[in-house]
């Protein structure tokens, strides 16, 4: 009796050990298996804010999230959205996920997190608020993170979640990525704003002789690997001195601005429209003959006739611009001959009575 007791007592105490050790090596594996997602969780955020710091545009960013931030938060869809200087809109600029979310631009008022200054969830234990820029997602469970930089609200992050329920490392996770991606949109949109009043000219909102140089290379370059044409103008107010002289400075600017205008209007987005100095305004026209050129430059002569500008109820008469046109590679290769032959071209124009456009290849 006594051994069939040891026996039993024996037979218990082992296989209660053995299953004390196995689930020792469940928790050792468990806590092995959390300890190292949360270090890939860190590598990945790190990798996130790395990469996100190096990118010089939102087409990069766009690139890095696409790829990073889907390995953090797995099924997750989301967007930024960054707020225009004016205040009023904010536009989406990045997304991931398979399916894209919310409307493309929104108002500030359109988002609770906004209005309230802090995160919103779409659905908790006692509301069920969705945001109205989350247009089609009404069932299911949002969270909409503002974007601080710099002590401001620079943008939003939306996201879309497969089940109501987050968990508190889920939720930990996204705060830490919007803020990741909240400090590199600050950075980018500074870096450009930067970018813009470094190369344009702060009188007509054009180009200035800095970008002209640099993009003139770039299209030649281009113009001459794909073997097409590529035009250039060079653009001159007639009479530009005479004309500050009767009626001021004060004119003379807005008429400059009137003009670059105009110019805007009539060229594509294709095209760069530079402010070379003074009255002078240098056209770079990509994929353009001679043929095509000089029929533009007959119709931004027309378009300028038209104006009638009008300044402090003061009618400022007609304006009349001269044209100079040269082509690529017919007329000059490299970009210093291309702007002289254009110029030359605009002298004649000039010489031959203003108010024309003469392309160097008629010219005599």
């Amino acid at each position: 009796m006594i051994v069939i007791t040891l026996f039993i007592v024996l037979t218990f105490t082992i296989f209660n050990n053995r299953l004390i050790a196995r689930h020792i090596d469940q928790r050792e594996h468990l806590y092995q298996s959390q300890f190292l997602n949360q270090k890939r969780d860190i590598e990945l955020l790190h990798r996130l804010a790395s990469l996100l710091a190096a990118c010089n545009n939102t087409i990069e960013a766009q690139q890095v999230v696409t790829d990073v931030v889907p390995k953090i938060l797995g099924n997750v869809s989301g967007a930024v959205a960054i707020m225009r200087a004016s205040r009023n809109l904010l536009e989406t600029k990045l997304s991931w996920g398979e399916n894209r979310i919310g409307l493309d631009s929104y108002s500030p008022d359109d988002c609770w997190a906004l209005r309230k200054g802090k995160y919103h969830f779409a659905k908790d234990e006692l509301t069920n608020m969705q945001c109205a820029h989350m247009h089609g997602c009404e069932y299911q469970q949002t969270l909409c993170i503002p974007m601080i930089a710099h002590g401001e609200a620079i943008g939003m992050m939306s996201l879309v979640f497969e089940t109501e329920t987050v968990d508190d490392k889920l939720q930990n996770l996204c705060f830490t990525i919007a803020e990741h991606i909240g400090l590199a949109m600050a950075n980018l949109e500074l870096q450009e704003k930067l970018r813009q009043q470094a190369l344009r000219d702060p009188l007509t909102g054009l180009y200035n002789r800095r970008y002209l140089e640099e993009i003139l290379e770039q299209e030649l370059i281009f113009a001459s690997r794909s073997q097409s044409n590529l035009s250039v103008l060079m653009v001159d107010m007639d009479h530009f001195k005479r004309f500050n002289d009767n009626f001021g400075h004060d004119a003379g600017d807005y008429v400059l601005k009137q003009l670059a205008s105009v110019l805007t209007q009539v060229c594509t987005d294709d095209d760069s429209v530079c402010r070379v100095g003074g009255e002078e305004i240098a056209i770079v026209l990509p994929k353009m003959d001679i043929d095509t050129s000089l029929l533009l430059a007959q119709k931004i002569c027309t378009r300028v006739r038209e104006m009638h500008p009008k300044f402090n109820g003061q009618v400022l008469g007609q304006l009349t611009v001269s044209i100079g046109i040269a082509t690529y590679p017919d007329s000059a290769d490299k970009s210093d001959s291309l702007i002289k032959e254009a110029d030359i071209a605009l002298y004649q124009a000039k010489n031959s009575g203003r108010d024309k456009a003469l392309h160097i290849s008629y010219t005599e």
